[in-house]
């Protein structure tokens, strides 16, 4: 669903220092006009030739506590994209996280909630949580300018949370030749 993509770039907002991540973090992480890249994740909502790859987000406007971003991603050799809203939310997570509520109309109360749950400001990486059919899923986004080399705090911290869980790689070095083309 279109929803998966949107996180990658809310994901950014984490505290690299292992600090519960705060909400200027979080905007902070929103903060750039570049691709969001998801990397990983332990969900695919698609099978087979229809599997999402190279997902990526580009914010648009960012005002006080809500946001419009693009997501776009490959699939059967053609670009999509969805433009999707988003809505911050202070103190989401178990330990106070913060997260962002995304649905597909501008104004919508309800969606779905991402929480920030690790994010290392100097590597421009995090890592955000989703719940999805019950059960806590995971992204790993990194920017632009960091995906060729995804910073190793950010690897480290979600093999930490996403042990022994099944993976979907997104991104791969193609995918940025595929922008460039699409």
């Amino acid at each position: 669903m279109a929803y998966a993509a949107v996180s990658i770039f809310l994901a950014l907002c984490v505290a690299g220092s292992g600090a519960t991540p705060t909400m200027d973090e979080l905007k902070q992480a929103l903060s750039t006009h570049d691709a969001i890249w998801i990397v990983n994740r332990t969900f695919n909502p698609r099978s087979g030739s229809d599997q999402h790859q190279c997902v990526y987000v580009e914010i648009g406007t960012l005002m006080e506590d809500r946001y419009d971003f693009t997501q776009h991603y490959w699939v059967a050799g053609q670009w999509h994209s969805n433009r999707l809203y988003a809505k911050l939310k202070d103190r989401q997570g178990t330990d106070g996280q913060p997260g962002f509520l995304v649905n597909q109309k501008e104004g919508q109360e309800t969606g779905r909630l991402y929480i920030l749950q690790y994010w290392d400001g100097n590597n421009r990486c995090g890592i955000l949580k989703v719940a999805l059919g019950g059960e806590d899923h995971y992204e790993l986004h990194v920017w632009n300018e960091q995906v060729a080399r995804v910073p190793r705090s950010c690897e480290e911290e979600y093999k930490k949370l996403t042990l022994g869980r099944k993976q979907f790689k997104l991104y791969s070095y193609d995918c940025a030749n595929k922008r460039v083309a699409g």
